[in-house]
C-alpha cells in the first residue's frame, strides 16, 4: 500500500509539473513516466538483498500513477473553474460598483 501512495503522489507531482509547463499530451506522458518509474524500481530491486522484482508490485505502482494523475487532473479543473469564477465574480463587482458610483 505505500508503494501505491508513494506513487500516486509521484504521478501528481508529475502532472502538475508538465501542466505548469504547458507540456502537450500531458495525460500520457505522466503515466508514461510514472511507469517507467515503477519498473526502474523493480529492476533496482533485482540487485538489492532480500529483495527481488515482482510484475505484480509494477502493476499496483502503475495503478497509483494513474490513480494520482487522474486526482491531479480533478484538482487542476477544479481549480480552473474556482479561479474562472473568481474572475466573473470580481468583473461583476467592478461593474456594480460604477453604476453605483453614477448613480449618486
Amino acid at each position: 500500500m505505500a508503494h501505491y501512495v508513494l506513487f500516486a503522489g509521484g504521478g501528481f507531482v508529475i502532472y502538475i509539473l508538465l501542466e505548469s509547463y504547458g507540456i502537450k499530451h500531458k495525460r500520457v506522458i505522466a503515466v508514461f513516466l510514472g511507469m517507467l518509474m515503477a519498473a526502474l524500481d523493480e529492476y533496482h530491486q533485482f540487485y538489492s538483498a532480500g529483495r527481488g522484482p515482482q510484475l505484480w508490485d509494477v502493476g499496483l505502482d502503475s495503478l497509483g500513477v494513474i490513480s494520482g494523475v487522474l486526482l491531479a487532473i480533478v484538482a487542476s479543473k477544479i481549480i480552473f473553474q474556482l479561479k474562472k469564477g473568481k474572475k466573473g465574480y470580481d468583473k461583476f463587482q467592478k461593474n456594480n460598483s460604477r453604476k453605483n458610483c453614477k448613480d449618486s
